[in-house]
């Protein structure tokens, strides 16, 4: 057989098995880990909303605000992803709906400890919660709450306040709330470095200005 007679059956072939293979990549099973209504506990930044990074890029150009009711919260454990041969999913609906699905990619490096020992259930527990935003507000002072609506964070913020903003900080690069010195991924080729005094009250922001954050579209879904 002529060679290129030869390449061009392999060709078809592989184009033949390929909506098989899409078909399978697209088949996952989920685990359904709460039904009822829980509350988003921090913004949430996204372009895709069937990809949702996990180690949670700050500058998109839509956010879920902290607060946001949603249901149907179910997981998907090690599944080849995007981003990682080993990607894990917590996929939510919009409580008031339904249709408007989610689906959180997870890469174990960013959000698990560096032994590997916390639990998908952890990042759930933190990712979602049963109050309300004016109850996840309390107890912050005006300024922070005000900062926290809008997705940014300035000096004079606490690390309690900057985690209802902005989340938590990836693993990779913080390795425990209490380090003095946190970093998150702005883009993916930026980040942000927030210091902290001893009280655990922001001081400094690097290269970053007074606030930092981008105004994202909150979408009326």
């Amino acid at each position: 057989m002529h060679p290129k007679s030869r390449w061009f059956n392999r060709l078809s072939i592989a184009l033949a098995l390929l909506p098989l293979a899409l078909s399978l990549t697209s088949c996952v099973q989920y685990r359904l880990v709460q039904l009822s209504t829980q509350y988003l506990a921090y913004n949430i930044w996204f372009l895709d909303p069937d990809i949702i990074q996990g180690g949670g890029l700050k500058h998109q150009p839509y956010v879920l605000p902290i607060g946001t009711p949603v249901n149907n919260i179910k997981v998907h454990e090690l599944d080849e992803g995007p981003y990682t041969e080993s990607s894990e999913r917590i996929q939510f609906s919009l409580a008031y709906n339904p249709e408007k699905v989610f689906t959180m990619w997870l890469e174990p490096k960013y959000y698990r400890n560096i032994d590997g020992t916390e639990s998908l259930e952890s990042v759930i527990e933190r990712t979602f919660t049963d109050e309300p935003l004016e109850a996840q507000l309390k107890g912050f002072t005006d300024e922070e709450r005000e900062f926290i609506r809008k997705g940014l964070v300035t000096p004079g913020m606490s690390k309690k306040a900057i985690l209802k903003s902005w989340g938590y900080p990836p693993k990779k690069a913080t390795r425990e709330l209490d380090d003095p010195r946190w970093y998150y991924w702005l883009t993916r080729l930026k980040t942000a470095q927030l210091d902290f005094d001893k009280n655990d009250i922001l001081t400094i922001t690097t290269d970053y200005g007074k606030e930092i954050g981008k105004s994202s579209t909150v979408i009326d879904w």
